[in-house]
């Protein structure tokens, strides 16, 4: 259903064909494939609006996706023909990606998997590829002056990881522990480490 604001209300609405669309206060109804026009008659003066119908195609919203392990997301099934329709979802190689019957998938360790979307007899599929979880300090080398304050990132962590940062030598950078940012001290070097 679509809404045309009807801020007129002694406007006439007519269809061309109510078998493909119908019209009542401005409010369009789709009914099946093919194309109506619509007309709007007021005050002896007619618009009109071609109305074109498309059949659902139902369609994964994602055909290749791209996950590190631990890493997660929901596929949907976009355009089904009746939004009722169980959908079965299952994984071709539950040890690299899993699903579960809300179409999450889960990357467990490195390699492809196919997710298979199933609706009666239509089966709709999507390639998962799992790389490997690499996480690392970001710049993993800097430098900076005394008092100079930067914030090192931590990339690729899990999102419910908590990150725990140290120094190996507070007397020549100094570093927050939960946030990552570190403050020059004096001249020398220091090893910035992070836990999570």
């Amino acid at each position: 259903q679509y809404g045309i604001e009807n801020a007129y209300p002694d406007i006439k609405w007519e269809t061309s064909n109510a078998a493909v669309a119908t019209v009542a206060n401005g409010h369009i109804w789709t009914m099946s494939p093919g194309k109506a026009t619509l007309k709007a008659t007021s005050n002896g003066q007619t618009v009109k609006c071609v109305v074109t119908v498309k059949k659902r195609v139902p369609r994964l919203d994602q055909t290749k996706v791209t996950l590190l392990t631990d890493q997660k997301v929901v596929l949907n099934i976009l355009d089904k023909a009746n939004p009722e329709d169980v959908v079965q979802w299952s994984s071709n190689k539950k040890k690299i990606a899993s699903v579960n019957e809300f179409g999450e998938v889960t990357g467990l360790k490195k390699g492809k998997a196919v997710i298979t979307a199933k609706i009666g007899k239509k089966k709709y599929k999507a390639t998962v590829t799992v790389k490997k979880r690499q996480v690392k300090i970001n710049p993993a080398k800097t430098t900076i002056e005394k008092n100079q304050h930067i914030f090192l990132q931590l990339l690729n962590k899990k999102d419910e990881d908590q990150a725990v940062w140290s120094t190996s030598n507070d007397q020549v950078v100094i570093v927050a522990p939960d946030t990552g940012e570190i403050a020059g001290v004096k001249p020398g070097k220091a090893t910035i480490t992070v836990q999570a």
